[in-house]
């Protein structure tokens, strides 16, 4: 008899095993004490505070990316309006150029017609002294 319960017990130790397979299943406990707790509560904090903190920091850097963009675009269309503006003058000065040199070209042959003229009756007017000095020797003459 005594062998039937060694036997049974034998049985019962080789059923054990199974049971501390399923235990192993749950999760491990650790034990911590109240400084390393308090320690854990304060990092969490602070690190709560520093992305509350960089949350706002961020906020204002998009808003200031915002401004940013818009005074980037402003700027832009001034630049476009002032290039535009720059290409007009430069059109307008080209056409003043043009307009320059013509009326020198135009001046200079002015002043070539007038020179000619004044060539013409400086010669008409020396023909005349000397045709007049003829006639006056030839009347002095008779």
């Amino acid at each position: 008899m005594l062998k039937r319960y060694w036997w049974l017990l034998c049985l019962a130790l080789l059923s054990v095993p199974q049971l501390s397979f399923a235990s192993e299943a749950v999760e491990p406990m650790y034990m911590v004490t109240e400084s390393d707790l308090t320690r854990l509560e304060q990092n969490l904090t602070e690190l709560s505070e520093i992305n509350s903190s960089q949350s706002v920091t961020l906020e204002k850097q998009k808003e200031q990316l915002m401004e940013s963009d818009r005074q980037l675009q402003q700027a832009e269309e001034k630049y476009s309006l002032l290039s535009s503006q720059m290409k007009n003058l430069e059109k307008e000065m080209l056409e003043q150029q043009n307009s320059l040199e013509n009326a020198r070209i135009y001046f200079e042959e002015f002043a070539r017609e007038e020179q000619a003229k004044r060539d013409k009756l400086k010669r008409e007017k020396n023909i005349g002294y000397w045709l007049a000095g003829i006639l006056a020797v030839i009347c002095i003459a008779r």
